[in-house]
């Protein structure tokens, strides 16, 4: 096994803080929270698994090992851990520490360039991901250097898992709510779970303990690959099927070097580039494109607008992070995903330039919106002349007269701000005419830029006035550096870290996890430092 640092770094879905609470209560456990094998290349499968940390405790990864399973009673083998034979294919301990809202990922170095990129650790070629679709990959906790001893400490009951071993489906697993396209012969579907993104859905805070079935919808609709179920809302997984880009044809199959019958996708990196853009949040841009959402206010009273309305009013603002013009006529805009109901004329949108639009309701025509957003939370959604999503951005509960934006803009380090229609964002965080916006807990914004090389500066907001001090650690949980920032007001303030660790030496590449603590609180956040 080697170690490969990553280039970029995912954002991490929010779990509900009222559901960690409670779960860290009882549980301290990890969840798997994406798998993924995709479209076969050369002939291997692209493999990607990551590993998250729903609660508020730092876990100790080396509690814990993945253990590969197969349903096939013949050569070979049936159940957890059966190519005992080579324990080092079946069986992997997991090493170092996973802080509260960190995600760890596992690729192998013959999968897809971009996943290994993404990956904090890559296997070598034969390993516990060499999996094809029926395989299944369990989470275990317990101590033992193979999978025979973990499997006997507990039971043989996993924390975790995606398939069963006790079963065989032919091709891939299926999963309630979405088909893979269909087979060779056309007689039936392959599962999705070799040609979809499964990424946990947010509410899950805990492992599913091996019960397969329950975990992906298939209790009351059975899953069989010659069966689309609809029941979604029994799966515990968002399904993101990868064969959605321009050029592929999942009704078609052919057959990719001698390996089996694969959807008739000519390019399969791309493949993996949707996969890229699925992890951009808030707000999942389908349609790759330079234009992003970077503020939007949905609960304004006296703010904004006055000098062109008779009061305040909602916006949304586009930037374009390109370099190049974007034209933007024939674009479709409203509140709520799949409808449009006011449409762009002859509009360009310049390089590094913000365009507003104003939610006012009425039906004035373009650059008001006649749509408005709720307060108690919505949808931003945007298609552009052809009928492509832009940006399906959802959003909860907004605070009066502040709006919700990136900052810096086009970045993804999202705030709330004092409004700033058609203006550079800013990290000012003043009610209009009251009192600054307090939050109640260490609250990080981000870091930029984010990889980094030499320095990165890291966003955070203190709910009072107090002494902080920021540690920063390596994914093994060893502290590199600590930096005492002193007494700090409340609101936002920022701390830059130029790379070196303690004893001055510049840090090595890779995955780095800030933790902000001011005696009575602490906040985590991750990094990436590239050479």
């Amino acid at each position: 096994m080697k170690k490969k640092h990553p280039k970029g770094v995912k954002t991490i879905i929010k779990r509900p803080a009222l559901l960690l609470f409670l779960y860290s209560m009882v549980h301290a456990d990890p969840i798997i929270d994406i798998w993924y094998i995709g479209i076969r290349e050369n002939p291997i499968y692209n493999h990607y698994i990551e590993i998250y940390n729903p609660t508020e405790e730092i876990i100790d990864l080396s509690e814990y090992a993945f253990i590969k399973g197969h349903g096939q009673s013949g050569a070979i083998g049936y159940g957890w851990g059966n190519e005992l034979s080579n324990s080092g294919v079946s069986f992997y301990r997991l090493s170092g520490s996973l802080f509260p809202g960190s995600s760890m990922g596992f690729t192998r170095d013959v999968s897809h360039e971009s996943l290994q990129n993404m990956a904090d650790v890559v296997f070598e070629d034969e390993c516990v991901l060499a999996v094809s679709g029926d395989d299944a990959v369990g989470l275990f906790k317990g101590p033992g250097d193979t999978a025979e001893e973990v499997l006997a400490a507990c039971d043989s009951i996993p924390i975790d898992a995606v398939g069963s071993p006790y079963e065989d489906p032919g091709q891939s697993w299926q999963v309630s709510g979405e088909a893979g396209p269909p087979n060779s012969t056309n007689t039936g579907f392959y599962g999705v779970t070799r040609f979809a993104i499964l990424m946990r859905k947010p509410a899950v805070g805990m492992g599913n303990a091996g019960d397969w079935d329950s975990s992906r919808g298939c209790v009351v609709d059975s899953c069989t690959n010659d069966t689309i179920t609809t029941s979604y809302e029994e799966s515990e997984w968002n399904i993101i099927p990868c064969y959605f880009y321009e050029g592929c044809d999942p009704t078609n199959t052919i057959t990719t070097n001698g390996a089996g019958a694969e959807p008739d996708c000519p390019d399969a990196s791309l493949d993996i580039d949707s996969m890229a853009t699925y992890y951009h949040e808030p707000g999942t841009t389908v349609l790759d494109s330079t234009i992003v959402l970077n503020e939007f206010l949905a609960y304004s009273e006296t703010c904004c607008g006055e000098d062109l309305f008779d009061g305040g009013e909602d916006f949304i603002e586009l930037y374009n992070i390109g370099t190049d013009a974007v034209d933007i006529s024939g674009w479709g805009f409203g509140d709520t995903e799949g409808e449009t109901v006011t449409t762009a004329p002859d509009t360009s949108i310049a390089a590094g330039a913000h365009v507003v639009l104003w939610y006012t309701g009425e039906p004035n025509g373009f650059p008001e919106v006649e749509a408005k957003l709720s307060e108690d939370g919505e949808a931003v959604y945007v298609e552009d002349a052809d009928g492509n999503v832009i940006i399906n951005h959802t959003y909860d509960e907004q605070i009066e007269d502040v709006s919700y934006g990136r900052f810096p803009d086009g970045l993804e380090t999202w705030q709330h701000m004092n409004p700033t229609p058609n203006e550079t964002n800013t990290n000012q965080l003043f009610i209009i005419g009251q009192n600054k916006i307090i939050p109640d807990n260490i609250n990080i914004i981000g870091s930029y830029p984010n990889p980094f090389n030499p320095r990165t500066t890291i966003v955070f907001q203190l709910p009072t006035l107090s002494s902080v001090r920021v540690n920063i650690y390596n994914v093994s949980g060893k502290r590199q550096r600590s930096i005492d920032l002193g007494l700090l007001e409340s609101g936002t303030n920022t701390v830059s870290w130029d790379g070196l660790t303690e004893n001055g030496s510049m840090a090595g590449s890779g995955i780095y996890l800030y933790q902000i603590s001011d005696g009575s609180q602490t906040a985590i956040g991750k990094v990436s430092l590239i050479k």
